[in-house]
């Protein structure tokens, strides 16, 4: 990965393949809440099966009936949203 300063904050540009990763979030120092979403929207194009297990708020999930209504693969089961990451060749390109 490349990391670059700009004006305003960082880019980071990743070289290769996003993998699957299982995310549980936790008080400070641990995965914030509020990066959730963002984390889930990102997992949807990895490669592979995901895990968001959400400790510190009960309906947090709000967001994923946007995210499979443009077709991404969540099964949420309690507190956790198991996330199957779609083929390159299915993503949208235009």
């Amino acid at each position: 990965m490349d990391i670059m300063p700009i004006e305003g904050g960082l880019r980071a540009i990743g070289h290769g393949k996003i993998r699957s990763i299982d995310v549980k979030t936790q008080p400070y120092p641990g995965f914030a809440t509020d990066l959730q979403a963002q984390m889930m929207a990102l997992m949807t194009v990895g490669n592979g099966l995901s895990v968001i297990t959400e400790t510190i708020f009960e309906n947090r999930f709000m967001h994923v009936s946007e995210l499979t209504r443009m077709g991404a693969d969540i099964v949420i089961q309690g507190h956790s949203a198991m996330v199957k990451g779609i083929s390159q060749a299915a993503r949208c390109t235009g």
